[in-house]
């Protein structure tokens, strides 16, 4: 009977993670002109469905069998800890008593994005709940691939100049407001939703031994849209990604035909990318398919090449070279170098954009215009973080506190930023040195429990290269309530299969 009601609950947890990460990204009131608020709303009412159901099934547990039907960890203790420091900062915080324009607090209702410790709150709540039982991944990686398929759909419509589901007002489209695409709002969103699910899908589809091919269809339309959108962070994260690809085959030869399918597949897309015209990138009249100039060509080819060799390999064979896990890193870490030194001695000029600008941070030369004045940006917050270390500003605080800073050392930027582009930044200016810690504590501790797991290694994908664009971007609650249910499931005690029969 026991084993019984525990396979209950992790149906009812599956459930629970479906509609974090296949439900919620597709949540939308018809508009892009209140994205941000539909979205804190439906993170309200699923939080409020998040922990009903936690409740119901401690309580009974506790009437039933007289003990909690859960598994905890310390990660829990530690995601306490970091929302004690970011209460103490929304009590005791420089700006703790900045009203926001409709008269509330900002610490609490947040000032323009709904940051404030409402929404906090309820990032700790869906991240304890979904810590506290595994779930059957294979059932929602299935239903996080068919969410992100029916997501692509309304992107190719709105890439043909339609309207669906009404969401661009007044008849206009992505040719009149290229940054706006999917029912998740802005490219920059879009980017932190793909590089959270891309890896999850395509990881687990590495890891399993059969089947899978659902997930590395969505993975694949997924890509090709990240590649379409051309946002530097998501392509970074992209590239980490790939990175751990190499990492995993090099360590488990039985992950290398897989891992060779999915690399060759993002090499096609990057390819197909450059027989497409958008008239917001490329300066087309229309959106147009042409012919693939050699060097995509060449990419085309390698691309399924490599896809076929995968395929070829997925059959049982011996390994011609296999790493330790030092070994793996050691050989990683030497690329990396290689490729450091490779940038810093080739000649690029401004004309190669995001490298050119790498390059010249690496050789101290950075200019605050670079990353879209992100650079700028990060070097005033850091100068202002400094001057309420402890506990920070307050949640949610920095578009009243920025503002003043710079008038303060006589700086302006071409654009108002309200906040600081880059989500470690907002939470030490925010939030104070303290809570900073404490998160990458948690994430860390998260981190390293799914690497000495492999059931988990999807999960340690996905949220690694969450975190890595998380250098570019900020949190808001169109995207981080699903990076919060996909932390929890990677801080849970997991003894279930990847896959199960």
């Amino acid at each position: 009977m026991e084993h019984r009601e525990d396979t209950t609950l992790t149906y009812v947890w599956t459930a629970l993670a479906a509609l974090w990460l296949s439900i919620f990204p597709l949540w939308q009131e018809g508009t892009y002109s209140s994205i941000t608020r539909a979205k804190w709303e439906g993170t309200l009412l699923f939080t409020a469905v998040t922990l009903g159901v936690g409740l119901a099934a401690a309580l009974y547990g506790l009437v039933r069998h007289h003990r909690l039907p859960f598994r905890f960890c310390k990660e829990q203790a530690m995601a306490l800890v970091l929302f004690l420091f970011m209460g103490l900062s929304a009590c005791f915080g420089a700006y703790a008593g900045q009203l926001n324009k409709n008269g509330q607090l900002c610490v609490w209702m947040g000032s323009l994005r709904y940051e404030g410790m409402a929404t906090q709150l309820c990032y700790m709540a869906i991240f304890l709940v979904m810590s506290l039982h595994p779930i059957r991944k294979d059932w929602l990686l299935h239903l996080c691939a068919l969410s992100l398929m029916l997501q692509c759909a309304v992107v190719v419509l709105q890439y043909l100049d339609l309207n669906p589901l009404g969401l661009f007002p007044g008849g206009l489209s992505t040719r009149t407001n290229y940054e706006f695409q999917g029912t998740i709002g802005n490219i920059d969103m879009v980017s932190g939703y793909l590089s959270l699910i891309l890896p999850l899908l395509l990881g687990s589809f590495i890891l399993t031994r059969k089947g899978g091919w659902l997930r590395l269809t969505a993975g694949s339309i997924g890509t090709l849209w990240m590649m379409c959108m051309e946002v530097q962070s998501s392509l970074i994260a992209l590239g980490v990604f790939g990175c751990l690809i190499v990492a995993a085959m090099l360590w488990k030869p039985r992950l290398r035909g897989r891992g060779i399918m999915v690399l060759g597949m993002m090499l096609f897309c990057y390819a197909l990318r450059k027989c497409i015209s958008f008239p917001w990138l490329d300066e087309a009249e229309n959106l147009t398919l042409h012919l693939p100039g050699t060097a995509a060509a060449a990419l085309l080819t390698l691309g399924l090449l490599l896809m076929l060799a995968g395929i070829r390999l997925m059959r049982p064979h011996k390994p011609l070279l296999t790493l330790s896990g030092k070994q793996t890193v050691l050989l990683l870490l030497a690329i990396l170098a290689a490729g450091v030194v490779m940038l810093l001695a080739l000649p690029l000029t401004e004309a190669w954009g995001g490298l050119w600008e790498i390059r010249e941070v690496l050789l101290g030369r950075g200019q605050d215009s670079f990353g879209s004045y992100r650079l700028g940006v990060w070097r005033q917050t850091l100068a202002l973080s400094r001057e309420h270390l402890l506990l920070g500003n307050g949640p949610d605080t920095f578009w009243f506190a920025f503002r003043e800073h710079l008038q303060k050392v006589g700086v302006s930027f071409p654009e108002s930023f309200d906040n600081p582009h880059n989500e470690y930044l907002a939470l030490l200016v925010n939030d104070g040195l303290p809570a900073l810690l404490c998160y990458l504590l948690l994430l860390g501790c998260t981190l390293s429990k799914c690497r000495k797991n492999p059931r988990q290694w999807a999960l340690l994908a996905g949220l690694t290269a969450y975190a890595v664009q998380g250098f570019f971007s900020f949190s808001i609650c169109i995207v981080a309530p699903m990076f919060w249910a996909v932390l929890g499931m990677g801080a849970v005690r997991d003894d279930e299969p990847l896959e199960q029969a």
